[in-house]
């Protein structure tokens, strides 16, 4: 997934005024089960 061009869209939101990402992906664990997990405020 292109988290770039979805942060782009959520930006576009006026609602939206915080985007963080994180998860094991974001951390380096890359493990069967690893994943992103999209924050949004």
């Amino acid at each position: 997934m292109n988290f770039n061009k979805l942060w782009k869209e959520f930006t576009t939101l006026p609602e939206v005024v915080a985007i963080a990402l994180g998860g094991s992906r974001v951390k380096q664990i890359l493990e069967e089960k690893s994943d992103y997990d999209l924050y949004l405020l």
